[in-house]
């Protein structure tokens, strides 16, 4: 009996501290298993861009600490304070929070860079922001006292264009990711389902501060246009882009209808091209194209563009060796200049100045993509 009895006391005891243990300490444990998972950049913006005034306020309950209506780990927590730059912060604990683990929050924050503290109750928090969204409407009805014209002028010109900073806005507040997609049709380019000009990519590129792009293109959009895309999104400060081919998407009514073969036009056929000796379909001849542009451009000289280890471009046409030698017999050009992205191998480079200089032009250049936009840009400001 003296051995059970002194048994069932151990075994009491240890359920007892099990329970006190973690009553008191389970709030700890989501933090420090989140304190090893990876930070998610956009979350943590996204809980920036709500933060409306200069002081950081962390509410904080038995599960975990938020800020700005969203749950964060403490990894995240140490981020945002980081980020967000300011010098005060409210805490704001549930009675029942453990003071160990309010303890842990405030060290957390003052670690991370704010170092004055000061301590508060959610009751007192939700009255302070009542009271501040009443004195937003109270001034935002004085304004309209003051200028009645300007907020009914708003209301009725709903024709007007949004400014590029509140469509890089709109972009911004639909993204979700680390990387930035860019999707180019004959009808123009767009982010995020917006479309947008040179300038709004470029505000949207530097807000977003993101480091890697997608760029999507139909395969009927035109080679220069992507490659001043391409200019674009690396003179804003994103290196790493990703190219990739879309299918255009048929949303139209002129794809749904699939009109009979009797009502369909006949295709013309192409004047710069001689087509008398092609039996059945209009062939192009690539060379005779390029030529074309060539000579509609005025150019001295025959600029080749190498995407990648595989495909050859000039004037917007897709060629192979062979074709290439063709062209430079054909050409009236001195000088040939030979544009490369990073990823084309030195090797490949080599093999397509040796089929140039053996098809005639023996002065072969080389540059990159971001050398002939900015000669292109000095050239313009002149």
């Amino acid at each position: 009996m003296n051995f059970m009895s002194h048994h069932n006391r151990i075994a009491l005891h240890t359920v007892l501290v099990f329970v006190i243990t973690l009553s008191a300490g389970f709030s700890t444990i989501p933090t420090v298993a989140a304190a090893d998972q990876p930070i998610r950049k956009d979350r943590i913006r996204s809980i920036l861009n709500r933060q409306d005034t200069s002081i950081l306020r962390v509410y904080l309950n038995t599960k975990s600490p938020y800020v700005n209506g969203n749950s964060v780990t403490a990894a995240e927590l140490t981020a945002i304070v980081k980020k967000c730059g300011l010098k005060q912060a409210i805490l704001a604990p549930e009675p029942n929070v453990a003071d160990d683990r309010v303890a842990e929050v405030k060290r957390l924050i003052v670690d991370a860079g704010i170092k004055r503290i000061e301590m508060s109750t959610p009751k007192i928090q939700a009255e302070a922001y009542r009271k501040r969204q009443e004195q937003k409407k109270l001034a935002q009805q004085k304004q309209k006292q003051k200028n009645p014209t300007q907020s009914t002028a708003r209301k009725t010109d709903r024709s007007a264009t949004p400014t590029p900073t509140d469509t890089a806005a709109i972009i911004l507040d639909r993204q979700k990711g680390d990387q930035l997609n860019v999707y180019m049709n004959t009808r123009g380019t767009y982010v995020n389902g917006k479309s947008v000009n040179p300038e709004v990519l470029t505000k949207v590129i530097r807000k977003s501060r993101l480091g890697q792009a997608m760029l999507t293109a139909e395969p009927d959009v035109k080679h220069e246009r992507v490659v001043t895309v391409m200019d674009i999104i690396r003179q804003a400060g994103i290196s790493n882009i990703k190219l990739t081919t879309a299918k255009p998407k048929q949303t139209d009514a002129k794809y749904k209808q699939v009109k009979p073969i009797h009502q369909v036009k006949p295709v013309k056929p192409d004047k710069r091209v001689n087509t008398q000796h092609v039996a059945g379909p209009i062939l192009v001849d690539t060379v005779k194209v390029i030529l074309y542009r060539q000579k509609q451009k005025g150019a001295d000289e025959l600029n080749v563009y190498l995407r990648n280890a595989t495909t050859i471009h000039v004037q917007g046409k897709q060629i192979s060796l062979e074709t290439l030698g063709k062209l430079v017999r054909k050409v009236k050009a001195d000088q040939a200049i030979i544009s490369a992205e990073p990823i084309v191998p030195k090797q490949r480079l080599m093999q397509v100045k040796d089929v140039i200089t053996n098809a005639g032009i023996k002065h072969v250049k080389f540059t990159t993509p971001q050398q002939q936009a900015k000669q292109r840009q000095k050239a313009s400001s002149r």
